[in-house]
């Protein structure tokens, strides 16, 4: 009977995968969406809002510019990036030509405190003490709460004791802006992704007790877009809901962390299930739904496999989609790993290699080696090498 099954779902499998390759969104819109938003915020801003002056304008603007290509290009996989982008020295001196000119707009030196952040080679305390000079007026300013939030992140999330006490403002405030930033309207509706994207990565290490109060303070924000605010809802009760279970085997589990498992999932699906059907063409609550449905928490009906169909129909290569369903095909979560292979070997055949999703292949051979003890035979297999 085992084997039956197995069969009828690899062919609606690849039914789905097959109507998915009309799928017409990819990764490289939401880097479309994401370039013209930096530019609006940035370039479009400070022509708006910043400190004019001839001597610096057509410097900062050419400075501004490539930092919206820059910004826009760590929203996607490389892969969908502009090869030929600049790289961070190459920024570094676009701005110091506005700074030495005297340029003192806020974004500007915000942007440049980023820069040097981000290098490797960099001192940190170089970056903080530009951030702490432009702080303030960055915050009074009428940039983009987008930028006000980021700036407060960076303080948020500060270790040097020299900038300990803007630290504490940066946490008092952080959750202010955040909803500030949500609540902002937006020109196109993929914005809502990005905004889903961010937030949630911001919130990767946020510990239980912040988390839960940022469920509440996003239920009680009266401006945020319905299918944002439902999403980010339920993405968090999943993640309180598997961090109150914790991370080991079910019966190492105790009988509080299956009751807070329980009911975190409760309140996440009703918000997952009605993100998808406000826009079913956005892919993350479905994925989403595939770990709830690991949990025995979706309703007569759900499973791994027709939400992950329903968010690749909305995105082919959303690719935590791909991942989500190759973990809940794990033989741990009473999947197979010839079931993995045949998922590897679905988003192979797709054909669509201007995206990533055919790279998957390899990725699942991977995932497969590990769960097998580093068994890297699965290479070398005759299933394999046609390939």
């Amino acid at each position: 009977m085992r084997w039956m099954i197995l069969m009828l779902c690899a062919v609606g499998l690849a039914s789905a995968v097959a109507s998915a390759q009309e799928s017409k969104t990819t990764q490289a819109d939401l880097y479309r969406v994401a370039l013209d938003f930096n530019r609006r915020t940035l370039v479009e801003d400070y022509q708006r809002v910043g400190r004019h002056d001839p001597k610096w304008d057509e410097p900062a603007k050419a400075f501004l510019e490539a930092m919206a290509v820059h910004f826009a290009s760590r929203s996607v996989n490389a892969w969908y990036a502009p090869a030929k982008r600049p790289s961070i020295q190459t920024l570094l001196k676009l701005g110091e030509v506005a700074t030495a000119a005297g340029c003192e707009d806020p974004l500007v030196l915000y942007c440049t405190a980023s820069l040097l952040a981000e290098r490797i080679d960099s001192n940190a305390s170089n970056s903080y003490k530009i951030q702490a000079k432009v702080w303030k007026p960055l915050l009074e300013s009428g940039y983009h709460p987008w930028r006000k939030f980021s700036a407060t992140t960076r303080f948020k999330d500060c270790t040097n004791r020299e900038y300990a006490q803007l630290k504490t403002l940066a946490q008092a405030r952080w959750l202010d802006d955040l909803i500030e930033y949500l609540q902002a309207p937006v020109v196109d509706p993929l914005e809502l992704r990005l905004r889903f994207m961010e937030v949630t990565e911001q919130c990767v290490w946020m510990d239980v007790a912040s988390r839960e109060q940022l469920v509440k303070a996003i239920e009680s924000a009266e401006k945020i877009d319905p299918w944002l605010k439902l999403a980010l809802q339920g993405s968090f009760e999943v993640e309180l809901a598997w961090a109150a279970r914790g991370g080991g085997w079910a019966n190492q589990v105790k009988p509080e962390g299956w009751k807070g498992f329980a009911e975190h999932l409760a309140a996440a699906r009703p918000a997952l299930v009605k993100a998808w059907e406000l826009r079913p063409t956005f892919p993350e609550p479905a994925q989403r739904m595939i770990a709830l449905c690991m949990g025995d928490a979706g309703d007569a009906g759900d499973s791994e496999q027709l939400w992950f169909e329903r968010a690749i129909a909305g995105q082919i290569d959303y690719m935590p989609a791909w991942a989500s369903y190759a973990w809940a095909l794990r033989p741990r979560w009473g999947g197979s790993q010839q079931e993995m292979f045949e998922l590897g070997d679905k988003a192979l055949a797709t054909g669509r290699f201007d995206t990533e999703v055919p790279m998957f292949f390899i990725l699942v051979l991977w995932d497969i080696a590990h769960d097998h003890r580093t068994d890297w035979s699965v290479y070398t297999g005759p299933q394999v090498w046609p390939k």
